[in-house]
């Protein structure tokens, strides 16, 4: 049999079956020497029967897995750890969305090779064998870029410090018995007499060089520059100091506790705090017209235009008037809201009650929209019911007197795919005054109740995790200063971030640091790295504090005995060989020219 030879476009290849393919010639192909319809098969046998041969590839026998298939042995799942889980940071950078699970070892490993952390031919490049170098031939004056002379080991050790005194950082972080150690910094020298002032600059170059120079959990080298003898009184602050927070100073957030602890070892706190109102301070007629409550989870959503209801009150202003039920607000009294300049937020958060066992999971829509005075009002949402993320609804009305009434309605229900569909007790209506009511003192002294709730007994789960009590109504305003408590005066909200620290009975072993905040519940709820040791009660004497950055001061891990300091320098442990050499005439000239 005569064998003839083309050459075609080939437009599409698709399998029939292991070893059946159907080829498909290019409509018009101009290469072709022999006429093909378009669009006709030009093949369909079997590849080693076939009469037809494909060159160059496709008549290969066992393509699948020859050395032509180019994604044989292509990856299609990758391996996972044994040891380091897959951290979810969806939600936010400070704090991981899977945290309960990554502590429990539940949660899911991640998608990595643990041969890269322990194969020699990994780790030595990259961690055991790395170097860098500086350019030591470069001259940083006349070479752009240049490194200058010295190594990369010593470029951030190129400066030293002069402080202008040393403190105690009680009560704000330990008490009249025991505390660290603060240097208030004038300048970081370097190894030429140049001095730099450690300013908050936009750029934050201050607060780099301070943390570069003094790492936190390295040594430095502290001594005084005493003329007058006075050293003596500090001897333990001489010679070689752990750095415990570099360009940091410690503020305090909301406490409770009245005074450092003497050294009778007595102390206490006040059960009654009061806070200002944000923007009007001086205004103490500001009514409260706040509102938190949450669904109890036994209504079931039948009908379109049914209210909802939130039957648990969780907190509810003075100047609140309610119909539990279909919740339903109004404002009572005078004057009204506008009046004082006041803004109300509805905000609705609506979780899908998926888990209930009576027919409600199943599929469904609803449509939720805010009305006031029987209109609507602000966009609409709807919800899905096989889901079980959270959906909010706001709604910010400035102009809101006190014949107004709201409620939030479920304007059509759908639940023809089966389930009737309810709200999780998760769910909640808030109404955010903004400024903020004078609603006068607060805490345990006041109504009765503690600070704070933990949200478990101690020596389970929930003693890693608590949330405002008596201290609701007040979250977000600022705290008025304790009067003869010795805190440094309160400049920021009350409102905790993660890395606060939160310290019960004046003492460092009850001290915890925060390390997730779950805003989105009402109140919010704090979990610790821990689990607290104390009962709610012993809870009310607390101080949570605050790091921020301060590019002039730095903390040691060393107890500050009574009395003022002269000033001194702070050197790192291995200065760079020019600061040793010229440090006495460094000195000389700093003084000759009044600098220190």
């Amino acid at each position: 049999m005569p064998t003839s030879r083309i050459k075609v476009k080939i437009s599409d290849i698709s399998a029939i079956s292991p070893t059946t393919w159907r080829l498909t010639v290019a409509n018009g192909d101009p290469e072709s020497i022999i006429s093909i319809p378009p669009g006709q098969n030009l093949v369909y046998e079997y590849v080693a029967t076939s009469s037809v041969i494909l060159d160059p590839f496709i008549n290969t026998s066992n393509f699948a897995y020859s050395n032509d298939n180019a994604i044989l042995n292509n990856a299609t799942e990758t391996t996972l750890s044994n040891v380091y889980y897959d951290i979810d940071y969806s939600q936010g950078i400070t704090s991981p969305v899977n945290y309960q699970t990554i502590i429990s070892g539940s949660a899911t490993k991640a998608p990595i090779q643990d041969y890269n952390w322990h194969a020699r031919r990994s780790v030595i490049p990259r961690y055991r064998g790395s170097k860098s170098t500086a350019g030591l031939n470069f001259n940083s004056n006349t070479v752009e870029g240049g490194l200058g002379t010295l190594p990369n080991v010593e470029q951030n050790r190129a400066y030293f410090a002069y402080f202008n005194w040393v403190g105690g950082t009680a009560p704000e972080w330990g008490n009249g018995l025991q505390d660290r150690s603060g240097l208030s910094i004038r300048y970081f020298i370097d190894s030429n007499g140049n001095v730099i002032e450690p300013t908050n600059d936009s750029k934050g170059i201050s607060l780099g060089l301070a943390r570069q120079i003094f790492t936190e959990g390295e040594i430095a080298v502290l001594s005084f520059d005493d003329e007058s003898g006075t050293s003596a009184n500090f001897s333990n602050l001489i010679g070689e100091q752990t750095i415990f927070k570099s360009g940091k100073t410690i503020t305090p957030i909301v406490y409770s506790q009245t005074a450092s602890i003497s050294s009778t070892n007595t102390g206490g706190y006040t059960g009654s705090l009061t806070f200002v109102q944000g923007d009007q301070q001086e205004n103490d007629a500001i009514g409260d017209y706040r509102l938190t409550a949450f669904a109890d989870g036994t209504q079931l959503l039948y009908n379109d235009n049914t209210s909802v209801e939130f039957g648990f009150l969780q907190y509810s202003g003075s100047l609140v008037d309610l119909w539990l039920g279909d919740i339903t607000y109004s404002t009572t009294g005078s004057p009204s809201p506008n009046e004082v300049s006041a803004s109300l937020e509805f905000k609705a958060k609506l979780v899908p009650d998926l888990d209930t066992g009576d027919g409600r999971d199943g599929p469904a829509q609803v449509t939720f929209q805010w009305y006031k005075n029987n209109n609507p009002v602000g966009n609409s949402v709807q919800v899905e019911w096989n889901s079980s993320n959270a959906v909010f609804l706001s709604y910010v009305d400035n102009n809101v007197t006190g014949s107004d009434n709201f409620l939030l309605k479920a304007t059509t229900v759908d639940y023809s795919q089966g389930g009737f569909p309810a709200l999780s007790t998760n769910s909640f209506f808030k109404v955010i005054q903004t400024p903020p009511p004078g609603i006068g003192a607060v805490g345990p002294g006041v109504g009765g109740s503690d600070y704070w709730q933990k949200l478990g007994a101690i020596g389970t789960a929930g003693a890693t995790r608590f949330k405002p009590n008596a201290l609701i109504p007040v979250y977000g305003q600022k705290q008025e200063d304790i009067s003869g408590s010795g805190f440094f005066g309160i400049i920021n909200d009350f409102t905790l971030e993660v890395g606060d620290e939160i310290r019960f009975q004046g003492t460092e072993t009850q001290a915890y640091k925060i390390i997730d905040v779950d805003d989105l519940s009402s109140p919010p709820i704090f979990t610790v790295d821990r689990g607290i040791t104390l009962t709610n009660p012993q809870m009310d004497w607390f101080l949570v504090r605050r790091y921020v950055d301060a590019p002039g001061n730095i903390i040691i891990e060393a107890d500050k005995p009574a009395g003022g300091t002269s000033p001194g320098f702070f050197m790192p442990l291995y200065p760079t060989q020019e600061i040793e050499d010229n440090f006495d005439n460094i000195i000389k000239n700093l003084k000759t020219d009044q600098l220190i």
